[in-house]
């Protein structure tokens, strides 16, 4: 309830901080909706995304300024996750969006069930690629990206000149272990 929390430390630039209260939001509906708790949509909840391990109304909640951000990445799975991903990264405050290459790995098709939980698909894409589809999107956007359309296994690897970070959106557990022998970070 807004009328017990006073304002809290604020920081320009932070998409992030929007995107988790946003998501906090739908959850304590689908809590409250789905009957699972009788407080939910009822109490105060929140989070830093800097310091979760400290109350939000410490003013080390409200962590630093970014300096950094990534200029190559991989998004691996670009299901409902996968698009997430890529969704809050294309809100980030990049300079120069064109600086980053992100590197893009599904080999799915987008069917019905993603254009109902992504937020970059519409019934338009069905029958496409997602890799493609997403790297419409982004290249829109103005990002550089690397489709690889093969199928995450226990052979896939990262090679030298390719990047080490990743965002993993896969709904399998045996592509979920295989991050482990990938040689990401």
């Amino acid at each position: 309830p807004a009328h017990q929390v006073p304002r809290l430390f604020e920081r320009e630039y932070c998409s992030l901080a929007g995107i988790l209260a946003a998501s906090l939001a739908v959850s304590e509906l689908f809590l409250s909706f789905a009957g699972i708790n009788v407080e939910a949509s009822r109490r105060i909840i929140g989070l830093s995304l800097w310091r979760p391990d400290v109350e939000i109304n410490d003013p080390a909640a409200l962590g630093v300024p970014v300096q950094f951000l990534p200029s190559e990445l991989w998004v691996l799975g670009l299901g409902h996750l996968g698009n997430a991903y890529l969704w809050t990264i294309a809100t980030l405050p990049y300079a120069n969006p064109a600086a980053v290459e992100i590197f893009l790995n599904d080999f799915d098709i987008v069917e019905r069930e993603n254009v109902e939980t992504g937020l970059i698909f519409n019934e338009a894409h069905s029958g496409r690629y997602k890799t493609r589809v997403c790297s419409d999107w982004l290249e829109h956007r103005g990002f550089r990206t690397k489709i690889v359309e093969r199928k995450f296994d226990s052979m896939f690897r990262c090679r030298g000149d390719e990047p080490r970070l990743a965002f993993c959106g896969f709904d399998s557990n045996p592509a979920r272990r295989d991050l482990a022998t990938a040689e990401f970070l």
